[in-house]
């Protein structure tokens, strides 16, 4: 429906200067994928890849959602009601937003991690805890899951606790990206 457009194109808002926040900052510190073949792509691989990004894009979504429910959230509170708040969908929206995207994403990740290990080890690869991917992945599924708990509990103010999760679990994911990408640990094909 139109109204559903709306909601999403409100929240667009917010993405797209996280896409070029990211992608400035990658590009301003020299971060760029490595570019070394890798003898074991096939179709479960690819399937791997595109999974991981569906669970990226959803965190991302879930976070960019977040953002708004606190920012809508603040300005009902302090009874702002200007044009952000005329702007932004309604707190049920952006919840359901984020949820939505929180638990198609959760799954893409978990299936993701699985296929990339049985991948891994398909090919003799292995998969060393000392990986930068490794870690990350590991990093990441746990943020996820904390994520999930806090949305599934039934807490008074479980809506914006999930909101700021989302947003906290958001960061973390980048900045442990980040660490381990310029880390010492990233050698190989780390993204």
């Amino acid at each position: 429906s139109s109204a559903a457009l709306y909601d999403l194109s409100s929240i667009a808002i917010i993405l797209l200067p996280i896409v070029v926040l990211l992608l400035a900052g990658s590009l301003l510190s020299g971060l760029h994928p490595s570019g070394e073949p890798m003898s074991f792509r096939g179709p479960w691989f690819t399937l791997h890849v595109l999974l991981a990004f569906a669970a990226y894009a959803g965190l991302t979504l879930s976070a960019a959602a977040g953002l708004l429910y606190l920012l809508q959230f603040r300005e009902l509170k302090e009874k702002h009601l200007g044009r952000i708040f005329r702007f932004l969908p309604a707190l049920p929206t952006l919840d359901a937003i984020g949820r939505t995207g929180l638990f198609v994403a959760f799954p893409c990740l978990t299936l993701a991690l699985v296929l990339g290990w049985s991948w891994s080890l398909r090919f003799g690869q292995g998969l060393s805890t000392e990986e930068a991917q490794v870690i990350w992945g590991v990093i990441t599924w746990i943020v996820f899951a904390l994520i999930v708990a806090i949305r599934t509990t039934s807490v008074p103010s479980r809506e914006r606790r999930a909101a700021s999760a989302s947003v906290i679990g958001f960061v973390i994911v980048i900045l442990a990206y980040l660490v381990l990408r310029i880390s010492p640990v990233a050698h190989g094909g780390f993204l």
